[in-house]
């Protein structure tokens, strides 16, 4: 044995020592167990079992002989446990599974076998567990756990994923079986994760890390296991450090070298005994840089490498183990490290912090070195307070040290830039900070460090940093600067105040010929108005004369007819009379419309029609039907085209009936889609002699119709086909409007 206990340690380690034989076999340590007579096991690499006795201080060794088929069946020992009958159920790789009676000193083997599925599944045994059943579990190397039968069988247990329906990968190791304190089974695998196993139908539950799910398993490759006595479940990964397992909220939470654990390889988990209820729970770690020591309350970690006393700081996967009294022991590639973890100190001495180098565009700043005609640094940058740089000078880097030479590597830095930085940044064991195109201005960068059992340092180391700026930024620059400016911007300000009175004063007067013109205007305006309400008032006389006129000329012919006996003289004064009540009506709607020059054309032929319909001695009742648009015309059409409508309208009164009792007549005026407009008058008469040409006809009611057609230059069409229908269409005149 090779026990190291030097002044101030508290760490022993066991492992060959040359020239001894009561020592280790091997240094490379896979598994320790104590049993229930305090004697130590310790599964090696290629040494076989080790048995240490501490009462005797001796060492025996079980190991391979091809010899004798009850020794051990292979030199590497992987895990290590002891049932309730005091056997040692021993794991080996590529030897299978060996029982070891310590009285009679003699192993029992199984072994796998691939044509009976009774036996183990692989010969690489990678972790055991004895669980409150006292049933026994194996670990192997292919991802299946085997649980021993008392009939000597071993049930199978595959772990396929019942929710994802996904096997594990062939070759996947199981590295740690533990069953929590709700009688639940948890499974640590090589690659597929963590598993929940259902121990009565085999079901699983798997925990796998996944990239885009942020409180998801930090690694798929689960070492460890660990139930503190808060029933909360401790998962060791490699590569992903330490999780937390929140069992309502099914979350993981995970502590990495960013928040003060030496490496993010997590081999064994071993609670601390409490001394009392109310003492934190303390886990140790054991890693691939030393062991940590991690206070779940204050999320403090205290790490210890081989500088504390123990022969290497890389440890292996399963060989942990707390013994009954509190003892911990922690197996490495250099040996076995064991320790009451309430004997080991801590390193409260705080080192400070020094400046050990400044760099400028990451070249170092020599003491006393002219840089363009000046010394940036003219001492140590570690007795510098203060560094004043150019603008030119506005990228730098800033290395520091821990004056502490324990625990080398295990050191840690926050820094802060005052003027920059609202909070400290964590930047773990880098010990060197780079800043690049700061502004100009004054900062204060301060410093401060951790030591490897986590005890910060007293002060912050500050180096006060002035960037000075550029001539165009500083004071007396802007002052000329602005000054120039504010001389340019008055002397613009006085020409332009000198350019808007000499035009405010030319608008003044030019605001006064226009009050002039104005003025004038409105009182031509005025005469204007005034000579238009006159012509419009004679307008509308005129209008009202004519109309008498014409009606005084209606009551003559009338007088005149009284005295004729001849019917066909009193007919032609009637038909005089209705051509001349055409002509009088128009003059009578220019008379009460407001711009005394258009009348509603619709309008007037519904008031003439009737008129017609009144006058007329014919026995027949006629229904008229108006098919009329809204349209206005002048003078000039309106007359020619009302001695139409008389026309067409009386004709239609006097010949379209003979011997009927009822007749109808539709009248229509609408505008076209081309824009002219039509006037169509439709009897449903006798219609008009086949031999009838309208051109040529002797009636001077027709040849009323051609002429004043011809006058609106426009065009007239004759249909007897059913009835007579005749179409009046003329463009209008400027004078209508629409």
């Amino acid at each position: 044995m090779n026990r190291l206990n030097q002044s101030g340690r508290f760490f022993q380690s066991y492992g060959i020592q040359p020239r001894d034989r009561n020592c280790l076999s091997d240094n490379i340590i896979w598994s320790v167990y104590e049993d229930r007579n305090g004697d130590l096991w310790i599964g090696t690499d290629t040494g076989g079992l080790n048995r240490y006795q501490p009462g005797r201080d001796r060492f025996t060794f079980f190991e391979h002989d091809s010899t004798n088929p009850n020794s051990l069946q292979s030199n590497s020992v992987l895990a290590i446990k002891e049932d309730k009958k005091g056997n040692l159920w021993i794991g080996t790789f590529d030897g299978g599974l060996s029982v070891l009676d310590p009285k009679r000193q003699q192993f029992k083997h199984y072994q796998h076998d691939e044509n009976d599925p009774s036996r183990l599944a692989s010969n690489s045994i990678t972790t055991i567990y004895v669980d409150s059943f006292d049933d026994i579990w194996i670990g192997t190397n292919v991802g299946v756990v085997n649980k021993f039968d008392p009939d000597k069988k071993f049930v199978k247990y595959h772990l396929v994923d019942s929710s994802a329906g996904r096997a594990t990968q062939k070759y996947n190791e199981i590295w740690t079986i533990l069953e929590d304190r709700s009688d639940r089974f948890w499974i640590g695998t090589e690659k597929e994760g963590l598993f929940l196993l259902n121990r009565d139908d085999g079901a699983v539950i798997n925990y796998r890390h996944h990239q885009h799910i942020p409180n998801s398993l930090s690694n798929n490759c689960v070492l460890s296991l660990a139930e503190d006595r808060n029933g909360t479940l401790w998962i060791g990964t490699h590569g992903g450090g330490l999780n937390k397992f929140d069992d309502e909220k099914q979350i993981f939470t995970s502590y990495t070298t960013d928040h003060g654990l030496p490496n993010n390889v997590i081999y064994g988990i071993l609670e601390e005994d409490a001394s009392t209820e109310d003492d934190n729970i303390i886990l140790w770690l054991s890693t691939n840089k030393g062991l940590s020591k991690f206070d779940t309350q204050s999320l403090s970690f205290t790490n210890y490498q081989s500088t504390d006393g123990f022969p290497s700081s890389e440890f292996n996967a399963g060989a942990y183990f707390k013994s009954t009294g509190g003892e911990m022991f922690f197996g490495s590639i250099e040996g076995l490290v064991r320790f009451n973890p309430k004997n080991i100190p801590i390193d409260s001495y705080a080192p400070p912090v020094v400046f050990t180098d400044f760099k400028i565009f990451n070249k170092s700043i020599p003491v006393g070195q002219d840089e363009q005609g000046r010394i940036i640094l003219s001492k140590s940058i570690s007795e510098t307070d203060h560094v004043k740089l150019s603008h030119r000078e506005n990228s730098f880097g800033i290395e520091f040290a821990m004056l502490n030479f324990a625990g080398v590597g295990t050191n840690r830095y926050q820094y802060k830039m005052k003027g920059l930085d609202d909070k400290w940044i964590n930047v773990g064991a880098a010990n060197y900070v780079n800043y690049n195109r700061l502004r100009p201005g004054k900062y204060e960068f301060k410093v401060k460090a951790v030591n490897h059992h986590n005890v910060w340092s007293d002060q912050e180391t500050t180096l006060k940093i002035t960037i000075n700026p550029p001539y165009w930024q500083t004071l007396w620059y802007k002052i000329l600067f602005y000054g120039a400016i504010a001389m340019v911007l008055g002397l613009i300000f006085y020409v332009i105040v000198k350019i808007y009175r000499n035009r405010n004063k030319q608008l003044k007067e030019w605001n006064q010929r226009l009050t002039e013109q104005i003025e004038e205007r409105k009182k031509a305006e005025e005469k204007l108005a005034t000579s238009l309400e006159e012509k419009s008032v004679l307008l509308k006389e005129i209008h009202h004369r004519v109309k008498n006129n014409l009606q005084t000329i209606i009551s003559l012919l009338y007088l005149q007819s009284k005295r004729v006996n001849d019917k066909q003289a009193i007919e032609s004064f009637q038909e005089s009379t209705r051509r001349i009540y055409s002509m009088a009506l128009v003059h009578e709607k220019l008379y009460h419309t407001e711009n005394l020059s258009q009348i509603n054309f619709g309008d007037y032929i519904k008031t003439m029609v009737k008129k017609l319909l009144e006058a007329s001695e014919v026995n027949t009742r006629v229904d008229v039907e108006f098919d009329l648009q809204k349209i206005t015309l002048g003078i000039d059409n309106a007359i020619p085209l009302g001695l139409i409508v008389n026309e067409l309208i009386t004709n239609a009164l006097k010949h379209a009936y003979p011997n009927r009792e009822k007749g109808s007549l539709v009248v229509g005026f609408r505008r076209r889609l081309d824009h002219n407009l039509e006037l169509v008058i439709k009897d449903d008469g006798i219609g008009l002699p086949q031999d009838f040409r309208f051109q040529n006809s002797d009636s001077l009611g027709f040849r009323l119709v051609n002429i004043l057609t011809d006058q609106l230059e426009g065009r007239v069409s004759v249909d007897s086909t059913s009835g007579t229908t005749v179409t009046i269409s003329f463009s209008k005149s400027p004078a209508d409007d629409s």
